[in-house]
């Protein structure tokens, strides 16, 4: 195991002072390796070091211009900076240069969102959930950003994939409603809220919901 493999082992960890240990061999052996410099990065962006992060992330690509990885990394510092313009910079530049994972739409779909820009964030969530069916937190992203563009009959459908998935999961089956809410499926909606408040009698969203919707019918 390298030096490289064994930091990212103990990150895996939460070893977070054994990965600086090792990345820091790393870079001692292998000084002209961008990689050492990115993975070195990320332990300290992850131990919220933004500055040296950013100086590792930037020493990796003066050795490497197409250091895809380091320019992610700046944009997930800018992100957690509330620069979201500088973040989509630094993950289109990611882009660009091939690191087309869904984690990079994600955070582009995120970072246009703090914009409040709803529609350039749905292509990007659109294109995470493809590359991650199975995850339900890109999934929600997605649902909720179609619902704001009312897009209510496909939203329902992403929503109504979580709640296969994950029966338990309350926010799927609040948002599904308020869909059926927009589609006029006043019943449906009513039996996932009550739903909703078996799983989380505290959800105070569905209970004021539900409210609203009994009084309406009982007028």
């Amino acid at each position: 195991m390298t030096l490289i493999e064994t930091g990212i082992k103990y990150m895996q960890e939460e070893n977070y002072e054994m990965a600086v240990k090792a990345f820091h061999d790393a870079i001692e052996i292998e000084p002209q390796n961008p990689i050492g410099y990115i993975n070195f990065g990320h332990v300290l962006a992850h131990l919220n070091d933004y500055q040296r992060a950013e100086e590792f992330y930037n020493q990796a690509i003066a050795l490497d211009s197409k250091a895809a990885t380091a320019y992610y990394g700046l944009g997930n510092i800018a992100f957690e900076l509330k620069k979201y313009k500088q973040a989509l910079r630094f993950y289109k530049e990611a882009l660009d240069l091939g690191l087309t994972e869904a984690d990079v739409y994600f955070m582009i779909g995120l970072a246009h969102i703090n914009r409040e820009e709803v529609k350039q964030a749905l292509p990007f969530f659109m294109r995470a959930t493809e590359l991650q069916p199975y995850d339900n937190e890109v999934a929600m992203q997605y649902g909720l950003t179609l619902a704001e563009l009312s897009e209510f009959e496909k939203a329902r459908e992403v929503f109504d994939r979580v709640v296969k998935s994950q029966p338990t999961h309350a926010d799927a089956r609040y948002n599904r409603a308020l869909a059926d809410l927009f589609l006029e499926k006043t019943d449906q909606a009513m039996k996932d809220l009550e739903h909703v408040l078996t799983i989380e009698p505290n959800h105070t969203l569905a209970q004021g919901t539900l409210m609203q919707i009994k009084t309406l019918l009982d007028q």
